[in-house]
């Protein structure tokens, strides 16, 4: 299954846009609360 579709990057943009976050720092903020993960850059 391939994910690196445009219905994936218009998805972030519009997470990026609503949010005013990358959806990296969504992601991050997310895990670490739910699972503990932090996420290395």
């Amino acid at each position: 299954m391939l994910y690196a579709t445009g219905k994936m990057h218009f998805l972030s943009s519009m997470l990026t846009r609503v949010s005013g976050r990358s959806t990296s720092k969504l992601a991050q903020d997310k895990l670490d609360q739910q699972v503990g993960v932090t996420i290395l850059q």
